[in-house]
């Protein structure tokens, strides 16, 4: 969970590490109304794990909220495994 219906989590310095997400079985729970926005690391800038890339959910403004540790598949805000409240 990286927000609820009181607001976003991890806001400033702080963010959640995710580090077994799989897209089958986990969801990402975020607050509805505010953007996101995704990136992947490449090996030079990772933040967590192994040398293979991550993938960062940010807010608009360019907090972190997520690390999904070493992973690589796809991602989307409109597939199942996002989920709004």
């Amino acid at each position: 969970m990286l927000g609820d219906r009181g607001g976003r989590g991890y806001l400033g310095n702080g963010y959640a590490t995710i580090t077994d997400y799989n897209s089958a079985n986990d969801y990402i729970q975020l607050t509805r109304g505010f953007s996101y926005t995704f990136e992947r690391t490449g090996s030079s800038n990772n933040f967590s794990g192994n040398s293979t890339s991550d993938l960062l959910i940010r807010t608009s403004g360019g907090d972190i909220l997520g690390v999904l540790q070493d992973y690589t598949g796809n991602f989307a805000l409109t597939s199942y495994y996002c989920q709004f409240v």
